[in-house]
């Protein structure tokens, strides 16, 4: 009688192989969105800064103008920011979330005394489809002795810096998956 030599395969399985890219595949979706939330933090805080900076900068106009901020005559909101730099977008689209505004000579000349860059916010697609960047400045009155900075944040329910109120905006048109930030200084 022949004796029947059994192979061992040195190999694995098509199910072992299918079984350890599953779990690669798991485990590496896991570790993106933990970055992607860390991007998101990251940026948010990046145009929290942005914000307070601005808010100091007015600071400085408003104490060295008597007690009054750089002066429009009225009360639309203007882009906080040097918009140029943005390639094809345009200011009124990006800062203003589609709501007009736009830069003024008035706002950022006064502002570029104490804050010579004028950065931006990161611009950022919110669900409803439009880019967002910001901060916005806006008179509470036309003799502008009170001022409003409003900014956005990518993501709904996001923290603002101390002293502005957080709204969360829904609906397409509104910048849904975000939150609106609002300061009124003086």
């Amino acid at each position: 009688m022949k004796k029947r030599l059994k192979r061992s395969r040195g190999g694995f399985t098509l199910i072992e192989l299918m079984v350890v890219i599953s779990i690669i595949g798991l485990m590496s979706s896991i570790v993106m969105a933990a970055l992607n939330s860390a991007r998101v933090k990251s940026d948010n805080t990046s145009r929290n800064q942005v914000a307070e900076e601005y808010r100091k900068a007015l600071g400085l106009v408003y104490d060295a103008n008597g007690g009054v901020y750089p002066n429009t005559g009225n009360t639309t909101f203007y882009c906080l920011g040097d918009y140029g730099t943005l390639g094809s977008y345009t200011d009124t689209l990006v800062c203003g979330n589609n709501l007009g505004a736009s830069e003024n000579a008035i706002v950022s000349n006064a502002v570029k005394a104490y804050l010579p860059s004028l950065p931006i916010g990161k611009t950022f697609k919110a669900s409803g489809g439009n880019t967002i960047a910001g901060p916005l400045m806006g008179c509470v009155s036309s003799s502008c002795k009170s001022v409003y900075i409003r900014w956005f944040l990518e993501g709904a329910g996001q923290t603002c810096i101390r002293a502005a109120t957080a709204v969360t905006l829904a609906g397409a048109g509104g910048g849904a998956g975000a939150t609106r930030c609002d300061l009124t200084l003086n």
